[in-house]
Protein backbone atom coordinates (compact mmCIF):
# COMPACT_ATOMS: atom_id res chain seq x y z
CA UNK A 1 0.00 0.00 0.00
CA UNK A 2 1.88 3.07 -0.94
CA UNK A 3 2.09 5.99 2.01
CA UNK A 4 0.36 9.24 0.72
CA UNK A 5 0.67 12.29 2.57
CA UNK A 6 -3.07 13.28 3.76
CA UNK A 7 -2.79 17.25 3.86
CA UNK A 8 -6.04 19.37 4.88
CA UNK A 9 -7.91 21.17 2.59
CA UNK A 10 -6.34 24.84 2.90
CA UNK A 11 -2.86 23.23 2.25
CA UNK A 12 -3.67 21.20 -0.58
CA UNK A 13 -5.16 24.50 -2.65
CA UNK A 14 -1.73 26.09 -1.74
CA UNK A 15 0.27 23.18 -2.89
CA UNK A 16 -1.76 23.04 -5.89
CA UNK A 17 -2.16 19.21 -4.84
CA UNK A 18 -5.09 17.10 -6.25
CA UNK A 19 -7.84 16.88 -3.74
CA UNK A 20 -8.69 13.82 -4.47
CA UNK A 21 -7.06 10.25 -3.53
CA UNK A 22 -7.04 6.96 -4.44
CA UNK A 23 -7.46 4.25 -1.74
CA UNK A 24 -5.76 1.48 -1.53
CA UNK A 25 -7.54 -1.29 0.38
CA UNK A 26 -6.74 -4.46 1.91
CA UNK A 27 -10.15 -5.63 1.49
CA UNK A 28 -12.70 -6.58 -1.63
CA UNK A 29 -15.24 -3.64 -2.19
CA UNK A 30 -18.34 -5.09 -1.07
CA UNK A 31 -20.34 -3.87 -3.27
CA UNK A 32 -19.22 -5.42 -6.35
CA UNK A 33 -20.70 -8.68 -7.07
CA UNK A 34 -18.07 -10.53 -9.22
CA UNK A 35 -15.42 -9.89 -6.20
CA UNK A 36 -18.10 -10.77 -3.78
CA UNK A 37 -19.19 -14.34 -5.94
CA UNK A 38 -15.42 -15.13 -6.15
CA UNK A 39 -14.78 -14.47 -2.44
CA UNK A 40 -18.13 -16.52 -1.49
CA UNK A 41 -16.42 -19.28 -4.14
CA UNK A 42 -12.60 -19.67 -2.60
CA UNK A 43 -14.45 -19.95 0.96
CA UNK A 44 -16.74 -22.46 -0.29
CA UNK A 45 -13.84 -24.44 -1.67
CA UNK A 46 -12.14 -24.52 2.09
CA UNK A 47 -15.06 -25.85 4.12
CA UNK A 48 -16.30 -29.51 4.55
CA UNK A 49 -19.57 -30.14 2.62
CA UNK A 50 -21.57 -29.54 6.24
CA UNK A 51 -20.41 -26.53 6.54
CA UNK A 52 -20.86 -25.71 3.07
CA UNK A 53 -24.50 -26.37 3.26
CA UNK A 54 -24.47 -24.08 6.61
CA UNK A 55 -23.92 -21.75 4.70
CA UNK A 56 -25.92 -21.76 1.74
CA UNK A 57 -28.85 -21.92 4.00
CA UNK A 58 -27.70 -18.53 5.72
CA UNK A 59 -26.84 -16.89 2.11
CA UNK A 60 -30.67 -17.96 1.13
CA UNK A 61 -32.08 -16.44 4.16
CA UNK A 62 -30.70 -13.04 3.39
CA UNK A 63 -27.97 -14.01 5.62
CA UNK A 64 -29.62 -14.26 9.22
CA UNK A 65 -29.68 -16.97 10.90
CA UNK A 66 -33.96 -17.45 11.12
CA UNK A 67 -35.55 -20.01 12.86
CA UNK A 68 -38.15 -21.99 10.66
CA UNK A 69 -41.97 -21.14 10.99
CA UNK A 70 -42.62 -24.68 12.37
CA UNK A 71 -40.43 -24.20 15.60
CA UNK A 72 -42.14 -21.21 16.87
CA UNK A 73 -44.25 -21.30 19.61
CA UNK A 74 -47.10 -19.06 19.59
CA UNK A 75 -48.21 -17.60 22.94
CA UNK A 76 -51.54 -18.50 23.79
CA UNK A 77 -53.39 -15.88 25.08
CA UNK A 78 -55.30 -17.10 29.05
CA UNK A 79 -58.98 -15.83 28.92
CA UNK A 80 -58.41 -13.62 31.89
CA UNK A 81 -61.51 -12.73 33.81
CA UNK A 82 -62.06 -9.57 35.96
CA UNK A 83 -64.34 -9.50 39.76
CA UNK A 84 -67.29 -7.82 39.45
CA UNK A 85 -66.45 -4.45 41.09
CA UNK A 86 -68.60 -1.52 40.93
CA UNK A 87 -67.01 1.91 42.21
CA UNK A 88 -69.71 4.03 43.47
CA UNK A 89 -67.63 7.12 44.11
CA UNK A 90 -65.41 8.46 47.03
CA UNK A 91 -65.77 10.65 50.12
CA UNK A 92 -63.60 12.89 51.38
CA UNK A 93 -62.30 12.64 55.03
CA UNK A 94 -59.58 15.23 56.85
CA UNK A 95 -57.30 15.29 53.50
CA UNK A 96 -57.62 11.52 52.70
CA UNK A 97 -60.17 10.22 50.01
CA UNK A 98 -62.45 7.00 51.23
CA UNK A 99 -63.78 5.17 48.11
CA UNK A 100 -66.87 3.01 48.00
CA UNK A 101 -67.18 -0.04 45.86
CA UNK A 102 -69.51 -2.64 45.36
CA UNK A 103 -67.60 -6.25 45.39
CA UNK A 104 -68.77 -9.77 45.95
CA UNK A 105 -72.44 -7.98 46.89
CA UNK A 106 -71.40 -5.90 49.80
CA UNK A 107 -70.40 -2.26 49.78
CA UNK A 108 -67.14 -1.80 51.39
CA UNK A 109 -64.86 1.31 51.72
CA UNK A 110 -61.75 1.88 51.17
CA UNK A 111 -58.43 4.15 51.05
CA UNK A 112 -55.34 4.32 48.38
CA UNK A 113 -53.49 0.98 49.07
CA UNK A 114 -55.86 -0.99 50.77
CA UNK A 115 -56.78 -4.50 49.63
CA UNK A 116 -60.26 -5.64 48.73
CA UNK A 117 -58.54 -9.52 48.91
CA UNK A 118 -55.68 -11.58 49.21
CA UNK A 119 -55.09 -10.52 45.50
CA UNK A 120 -57.22 -7.24 44.69
CA UNK A 121 -55.64 -3.99 45.61
CA UNK A 122 -56.79 -0.40 45.27
CA UNK A 123 -53.49 1.48 43.99
CA UNK A 124 -55.58 5.22 43.66
CA UNK A 125 -58.36 7.00 42.33
CA UNK A 126 -60.36 10.18 42.12
CA UNK A 127 -63.72 11.09 41.99
CA UNK A 128 -64.47 9.65 38.52
CA UNK A 129 -62.56 6.30 38.61
CA UNK A 130 -60.46 4.09 40.69
CA UNK A 131 -57.50 2.20 39.48
CA UNK A 132 -57.09 -1.27 40.95
CA UNK A 133 -54.63 -4.36 40.59
CA UNK A 134 -55.72 -7.90 40.18
CA UNK A 135 -52.73 -10.77 39.46
CA UNK A 136 -50.38 -8.78 37.96
CA UNK A 137 -52.71 -6.19 35.94
CA UNK A 138 -54.20 -3.17 36.24
CA UNK A 139 -57.46 -1.76 35.22
CA UNK A 140 -59.70 1.54 35.57
CA UNK A 141 -63.52 1.23 36.98
CA UNK A 142 -65.71 4.33 35.96
CA UNK A 143 -68.83 5.45 38.06
CA UNK A 144 -71.91 3.96 36.77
Amino acid sequence: MANKELVPFEKAEAKNDSSRYLLELDYPDPFRLSTLKSSKSSLLSSLSSAEKSSVDKQVKQGGKNQRSRSNVIKKVKENFIWPEIIFYGLVKDDGSSLFMLQYEGGVIHLRSGEFISDEIKLLKGNQDSVLIAFKERTKYFKRP
